[in-house]
């Protein structure tokens, strides 16, 4: 039986940005063949760009050789290349040769492109907009993989095909037999959404196959693709749950990011937000039997490269 790994809570801002800094080498790679993680910190010394921390490392070292305090900082990145070649193994699309990190394309591109949502910036308007709605698209096909056969899902994010929220959820009714559309009495006449999603971008059930729909499993799913992952962690509440006749058997609740988290991020998101997703476990459940059924991701995947910003 596995310990529970120790960690320090405190350090999970610290370490989701050297993740961060992670995700800039790991870009650069995959736009020139290879990078060099010393290097990429070189360059933010020279630009000005280091974050407030790093600075005041660097600034607390001036008795020390600048190039052994650069070495110092690039480790922590190296240490976060490492971790992912070893959680993901013949998964991780890198090489690392103790200097440089070479790119190595996969077939299915899925880690690919959760890198570049990550590193994208501009993502809630303008030409962007399409990455988090792809985004949410990937996470709940690879939410089916995970949960496994005879799995239906449906996406109900916004924007999504029909635009009515009730139609919407009208619909998974029809589907799954449960959900049926009730609000609470203190909202008998209220005007419901004709828009949005009150916080759920997809969901997922699983029949039992007796064909009596009642108390089956069901998942909701919530996506975060920006910088404020972190503030999303309760989007799904009674804000979506009053319009229902809620399953008797509640809902798990799936929180997709395409981020790579530390553990102690884990452990803070898997508190409020329920099954965390991040993408080192993304890219595991996408390929559970040892192959990629759904590929969706390839076809946007040089698009977004293309205009990573």
């Amino acid at each position: 039986m596995n310990d529970m790994p120790q960690f320090n809570f405190g350090d999970r801002r610290k370490k989701f940005k050297v993740s961060q800094d992670c995700d800039e080498v790991e870009v650069s790679a995959l736009k020139n063949g290879q990078s060099n993680p010393f290097e990429g910190v070189r360059n933010d010394l020279i630009s000005g760009t280091l974050s407030d921390d790093v600075e005041m490392q660097l600034a607390g070292a001036q008795w020390q050789y600048e190039a052994n305090a650069i070495e110092n900082l690039s480790s922590e990145i190296v240490e976060e290349i490492l971790r992912r070649a070893e959680l993901l193994g013949s998964l991780y699309p890198f090489e690392f040769n103790g200097s440089t990190l070479s790119y190595s394309p996969t077939d299915h591109r899925l880690y690919e492109f959760l890198l570049v949502c990550s590193a994208t910036k501009n993502i809630t308007k303008g030409y962007n907009v399409y990455i988090p709605r792809n985004f949410e698209r990937v996470a709940m096909e690879v939410s089916a993989n995970f949960v496994g056969g005879d799995v239906e899902f449906m996406h109900v994010g916004w924007p999504r095909k029909n635009p009515n929220f009730r139609e919407t959820w009208n619909e998974v009714h029809t589907r799954s037999g449960e959900w049926r559309w009730q609000p609470k009495v203190t909202l008998e006449n209220a005007t419901p959404p004709p828009a949005g999603d009150e916080g759920v971008d997809y969901v997922l059930w699983k029949a039992f196959g007796c064909g009596r729909p009642m108390g089956q499993l069901f998942f909701l799913g919530q996506c975060a693709c920006g910088g404020d992952w972190d503030d999303k962690f309760t989007d799904i509440n009674s804000k979506f749950f009053k319009w229902f006749d809620v399953p008797p058997v509640r809902p798990a609740h799936v929180f997709a990011v395409p981020h790579c988290l530390p553990i102690e991020s884990i452990f803070e998101a898997s508190g409020d937000a329920g099954i965390v997703l991040d993408r080192i476990r993304l890219v595991t459940a996408a390929n559970l039997d040892g192959k990629y059924r759904r590929k969706s991701w390839s076809a946007v995947y040089k698009r977004m490269l293309s205009r990573l910003v």
